[in-house]
């Protein structure tokens, strides 16, 4: 929960630049602010690009909260193995992530939802056939269909057919992980092609009913060379957040799809299960403190999965991966930035959990994390380089402008704004403007926003830009001068950026995670303090008067 304040000065686009400009001009603190002392997940939510996305909700372990203007959220859920957390938002696939809550730790995830396919008709009394482009494919009988409470569907449905590229580790950010059972045994599979099957009609979601089938149509990723003729079939089970055998689907002569039988509509996934071998290591700061509750993931770089894990309290993980393979190992700080290495995986067959405890559980050493930085197999990103696309061009000036504010150490959330420890400020005025002021309260910048897409930036004296922010089709950020010429960032460019500033993370963000400790009563709170409560965070925090809900 941030303040309306906060809420003012961060909305959607408007947050982007600061959160790149911000981490280079923040990056020079070492101090690691520690996580929120709660029970729980805490993470950010972004589509398919990276996009954040406001309003996801995120549901687990009995709790519920949504997603803020930047994606982000905390869910208060009591601490077990395998809490499975839900996140869901219309016109986006719903994504699940197993977690390993930990008493007294926020455990970090990152998600990515999936944009649904949009719709197309079919007719239920008389069936048909629904493809789109990229292969994937229903064929429905007449009569098959039925509504949330079993009763026959006549007219008109509509039905999204949405393909995971599952060879796109973006792509499988959005999936989930997967793992599954045959018998007692948790497995590990390798995707060759998933599709979603979502019928409606008026809101209502669908199904095959009682003793009918239909045939779908699976595209074969485009990373596999040379598919098997039959393949396993898989449904995923969203209460378990698990994969579920659900029989075979055949490849068609043309090796481009699968056909298989369904008798619902899900998730379907044509996998391999793949022999599993184990990798560890541990998570620290860069103060060399271990980080209990970071998330691990392994994303395949030669084959098509991922796995995850939670650190323990002392920092250690024990992860399950494809035997004799490359993955991605990516160590995840709750308030943003990581640690990855490109790992060799052992060529001995492991399970866990009793794999964790042999020497052929190949240790990868110390995921040291600074936050705001990305530390990868290439080195750490620079964040001090980071201006640089900019220099030289007509929008030097508006670095100049944020070398100008530069903030550096905490924030404090104030009834005037929001103030840095350098004296740095942020303070917004009630006509929508934000004044961007140094640590002298020399005035640098005063920023509006012109619309969704577009904020404008004014440098006292000096000239004004407005910078575009990407769109659905184009990630890609442009500064227009006062010129009427422009300056593009690039996706990589904004990658890096996002790497500096840790979620990317804004401002307010920060002073959130600096303020943001739990209290059960004014008197545990410092200064002029008080207990604030925030019931749809499932938390009570330490705030200024004026930052607690009305």
């Amino acid at each position: 929960m941030r303040s309306r304040r906060c809420q003012t000065a961060f909305t959607g686009a408007l947050a982007a630049l600061l959160a790149l400009l911000v981490g280079c001009g923040s990056s020079s603190t070492n101090k690691q602010p520690p996580a929120p002392q709660i029970t729980g997940v805490m993470g950010k939510v972004t589509d398919q690009r990276g996009e954040p996305l406001a309003g996801v909700t995120v549901s687990g372990g009995g709790a519920t909260t949504t997603t803020d203007a930047q994606g982000k959220f905390i869910l208060s859920a009591p601490a077990g193995p395998s809490t499975v957390v839900t996140l869901s938002k219309v016109g986006y696939l719903p994504n699940q992530k197993r977690v390993d809550v930990q008493d007294g730790t926020a455990t970090a995830i990152k998600v990515r939802l999936m944009t649904e396919e949009p719709k197309q008709s079919l007719d239920a009394d008389q069936g048909g056939t629904v493809t789109t482009g990229t292969g994937a494919t229903l064929i429905a009988g007449p009569g098959v269909l039925v509504d949330p409470d079993g009763n026959p569907v006549t007219g008109t449905v509509d039905v999204h057919l949405t393909t995971f590229d599952v060879s796109d580790s973006n792509t499988l950010d959005t999936i989930p992980n997967f793992v599954a059972l045959e018998g007692t045994d948790e497995v590990m599979l390798q995707s060759m092609g998933l599709i979603d099957v979502t019928l409606r009609q008026n809101g209502n979601v669908l199904q095959v009913k009682d003793g009918a089938t239909v045939t779908i149509r699976l595209p074969v990723a485009s990373n596999v060379s040379d598919p098997p003729a039959t393949i396993d079939l898989w449904s995923f089970d969203d209460a378990t957040g698990r994969w579920v055998n659900e029989g075979t689907a055949t490849l068609s002569p043309d090796k481009t799809t699968y056909e298989a039988t369904i008798s619902h509509f899900s998730r379907w996934n044509c996998d391999q299960v793949y022999t599993t071998t184990c990798i560890r290591g541990v998570v620290k700061v860069s103060t060399g403190d271990v980080l209990p509750g970071a998330f691990v993931t392994g994303t395949g770089i030669n084959y098509n999965g991922t796995s995850q894990t939670t650190a323990d309290e002392n920092g250690k993980f024990c992860l399950p991966v494809r035997l004799k393979s490359q993955v991605l190992v990516t160590a995840i700080h709750p308030e943003g930035g990581g640690a990855q290495k490109e790992v060799e995986t052992p060529d001995v067959p492991l399970s866990l959990p009793e794999a964790c405890l042999k020497e052929q559980c190949k240790d990868t050493g110390e995921y040291v994390i600074q936050i705001g930085t990305l530390t990868g197999p290439n080195g750490d990103v620079d964040c001090s380089k980071l201006s640089l696309p900019l220099a030289g061009t007509c929008a030097a000036s508006l670095i100049e402008a944020f070398q100008c504010w530069q903030p550096v150490g905490k924030c404090h959330i104030t009834t005037g704004g929001i103030t840095w420890d350098n004296g740095s400020k942020l303070v917004t005025s009630t006509d929508g403007t934000t004044s961007l002021r140094s640590g002298s309260d020399e005035l640098c910048a005063t920023m509006s926003l012109v619309d969704s897409d577009h904020v404008k930036y004014e440098i006292p004296n000096g000239p004004s830009y407005v910078v575009q922010f990407g769109s659905d089709t184009n990630s890609d950020t442009v500064i227009v001068c006062p010129d009427g010429s422009k300056v593009t960032l690039s996706a990589a460019d904004q990658a890096a950026f996002e790497a500096c500033s840790g979620n990317p993370k804004s401002s307010s963000s920060v002073c959130e995670n600096d303020i943001a400790s739990g209290c059960k009563s004014t008197s545990e709170c410092s200064g002029a303090l008080i207990c604030c409560n925030f019931p749809q965070q499932g938390i009570s925090v330490c705030l200024p008067a004026t930052a607690c809900p009305n």
